[in-house]
């Protein structure tokens, strides 16, 4: 059951944006396409340097073009997360957002809004009565009903993309399962299937030093559990 939840201002849509992605975005553009009055996804970017400053039409040009995509999508609300203060000189990355406005505008599709959030304050590109020191922060901490359920992780798009530690053993039986995933796509699908990358020409080395003394004639038996794997990848509907 899809839970729909109204933002009655430009705060509360801020509030949620985090709970939409399940993490608080940094340093990122988050577009969030719309069909008719509601959201139907969220995409974040990382925002362009300033070496790309010369290429800011190009990119704006590229991120719209991924909205179009979407068959439903009539409408997009852009969302800049940065390290720039407001107090500097006013709302920062407006030459992206005016960017996103006339490739949207060029293509049909309406901006909703387009927002700022920076260290200091938070703004709208189309609020002609935002200060030019941008809006309190703590007005982004007034979420709308039925928001209270939803959680946020802990850190921003980076968090929980370290590995953690783990021991050899199980390094070694993670070789081996990897190994027998390779051996179960060469058996299904033939082996010109299998992608022989070097992390996985890595995984069968490591997997076969392993079982170098465990020699049996059931050694190169392809594990039927990889199989079932294999089986359940290629069938997608029932995967997702």
């Amino acid at each position: 059951m899809t839970t729909i939840i109204k933002a009655a201002n430009a705060a509360q849509f801020l509030s949620l944006v985090p709970k939409m992605l399940g993490y608080r975005p940094t340093r990122s553009l988050v577009l969030i396409p719309f069909a008719g009055s509601r959201s139907i996804g969220a995409m974040r970017f990382d925002l362009p340097t300033a070496a790309e400053s010369d290429e800011i039409d190009r990119i704006a040009a590229t991120l719209i073009g991924m909205v179009c995509r979407l068959p439903e999508a009539d409408a997009v609300a852009a969302v800049a997360y940065t390290d720039e203060c407001f107090a500097d000189a006013g709302m920062p990355h407006l030459d992206l957002i005016e960017a996103l406005q006339q490739r949207a505008d060029a293509c049909g599709v309406r901006m909703t809004d387009a927002l700022c959030v920076g260290p200091d304050a938070w703004g709208s590109r189309f609020d002609p009565t935002c200060p030019l020191e941008g809006r309190p922060l703590e007005e982004l901490d007034a979420e709308p009903r039925g928001a209270e359920h939803l959680s946020v992780a802990e850190g921003d798009q980076a968090a929980g993309s370290e590995l953690p530690p783990v021991d050899l053993a199980e390094k070694e039986r993670t070789a081996r399962a990897l190994a027998a995933l390779d051996d179960a796509v060469g058996l299904l699908c033939g082996p010109e299937s299998v992608a022989r990358s070097s992390t996985s020409t890595a995984a069968r080395e490591s997997a076969e030093e392993a079982a170098s003394d465990q020699e049996s004639p059931d050694a190169r038996r392809v594990d039927p559990q990889a199989l079932a794997t294999v089986c359940t990848l290629d069938d997608l509907p029932t995967l997702f």
